[in-house]
C-alpha cells in the first residue's frame, strides 16, 4: 500500500456517503474511532484513501492507508475473512496477539483496547476497501456490534466501488460484448464481463489502444481480416471502458472499401488515397462509387459523415 490523499478528481459524493455510512456505524457499535478506506483501482500505485474518518491520530490513518498490509498475517486474515475481525477473535481463533503488530503499537498508546477490521468486498468478491473501528474499552467489542459491522459491510462496499461506474455501463452491453477499463495502471477487469482475447495484456488490439483517442466508436480489423466493433467511453476520473465485438463488415463492404472510407474521412483526394493504398487513381474512384452506391450517399462529404456517425473508421489507419 501507499499514501496519498484522496485525488483531486474523486466524486464529493462518494466521501459524503462515506461520511454519513462512519456516522450510522458509530452509532450502532458506539465506537470512539472509525476509518473507512478505500482502494483506488485507477491509480498506477495501488494507493489507499482515507474516504472518512473519526478519532483515529494522523500517524494511525498513515497506517492504515500504507502500514496495515505490511502486518501480513493479520492483514492477510482481515482480506480473506468475509466479517468483521476484532482483536479477541484473532487471539481466540488464531492465536495471533494484535497488541505485538504494528498496528497494535500504535493503537494501544492511543488509549485504544479493542478493535476490529474488515475487508470490504463486492459481488464476486473485488476487493475495494477496508473499515476500521476502535473501542477504549476491551469489552465494548460485544458480538452484537461485530454482527452490527458485518450487516453493513455491503452497503460501505458499494458506497467505496470507484468501479461501479463502469461495471454499471458493462453491465448493458450485449452478452457477446467483451469488456475492458483501460487506466493509466493498464488494465482493470469488470465483474461480470469477459475481456476477451483481444483486450488482454500483450494482445495487438490492447496494444494499440495506448495510443488509441480517449472516446469514439471504431472498427478493427484483426491478423485474420475480421471485423471487430471496438467503442472507447471515457469515465470521469481518466478511465476508459473499452469494449470489443466480434462483427460482419457493416454494409457489405470490402476490406479495400472500408481502407478507402476512412481516408475519405480523412480528406485525402484520389491521388492522395491511391498512393496510401499502392493501387491506382482509378481503381479508387471504382471503391468510392462503390461506397456512394452502397451508403446511399450522393457525396464524398456525406460519405465522410456517415462514416463518422456510425463509427466506421478504422482503428489502425491503412497504410501504417
Amino acid at each position: 500500500m501507499q499514501e496519498d490523499s484522496p485525488p483531486a478528481d474523486l466524486d464529493p459524493e462518494i466521501g459524503e456517503q462515506a461520511m454519513q455510512l462512519m456516522d450510522t456505524l458509530r452509532g450502532f457499535t458506539a465506537a470512539q474511532a472509525v476509518a473507512v478506506i478505500v482502494f483506488d483501482p485507477l491509480d498506477a500505485a495501488g494507493r489507499h484513501h482515507v474516504l472518512a474518518s473519526h478519532g483515529y491520530s494522523a500517524a494511525i490513518l498513515r497506517h492504515a492507508t500504507t502500514g496495515f498490509g505490511a502486518d501480513t498475517v493479520t492483514y492477510q486474515l482481515v482480506s480473506t475473512v468475509p466479517h468483521a475481525v476484532r482483536w479477541r477473535d484473532f487471539r481466540d481463533d488464531w492465536h495471533i496477539d494484535v497488541t505485538d503488530t504494528v498496528t497494535g503499537r500504535l493503537l494501544i498508546p492511543a488509549g485504544f483496547r479493542e478493535g476490529a477490521s474488515a475487508a470490504l468486498q463486492v459481488r464476486g468478491g473485488r476487493y475495494v476497501g477496508s473499515v476500521h473501528v476502535s473501542w477504549t474499552r476491551a469489552d465494548a467489542a460485544t458480538d452484537r456490534r461485530r454482527e452490527a459491522i458485518d450487516r453493513l459491510l455491503p452497503v460501505f462496499a458499494n458506497a467505496c466501488d470507484l468501479m461501479k461506474e463502469p461495471n454499471l455501463l458493462a453491465r448493458r452491453l450485449d452478452p457477446s460484448t467483451h469488456a475492458r477499463v483501460r487506466t493509466a495502471a493498464g488494465g482493470v477487469d469488470l465483474d461480470q464481463r469477459e475481456r476477451g482475447p483481444h483486450l488482454c495484456d500483450g494482445a495487438a488490439l490492447w496494444t494499440l489502444l495506448a495510443h488509441a483517442p480517449e472516446a469514439g466508436r471504431f472498427l478493427w480489423l484483426d491478423a485474420e481480416r475480421a471485423c471487430h466493433r471496438v467503442e472507447l467511453i471515457p469515465g470521469p476520473r481518466g478511465e476508459v471502458l473499452v469494449t470489443e465485438r466480434r462483427i460482419a463488415r457493416p454494409h457489405g463492404l470490402t476490406i479495400r472499401e472500408l481502407h478507402t472510407l476512412h481516408l475519405v474521412t480523412l480528406g485525402d483526394t484520389n491521388a492522395g488515397i491511391a498512393a496510401r493504398l499502392v493501387v491506382s487513381p482509378k481503381t479508387v474512384a471504382t471503391h468510392i462509387e462503390h461506397l456512394l452506391a452502397k451508403l446511399h450517399c450522393g457525396s464524398r462529404a456525406e460519405l465522410a459523415a456517415l462514416a463518422v456517425g456510425e463509427g466506421l473508421q478504422l482503428l489502425v489507419p491503412p497504410g501504417r
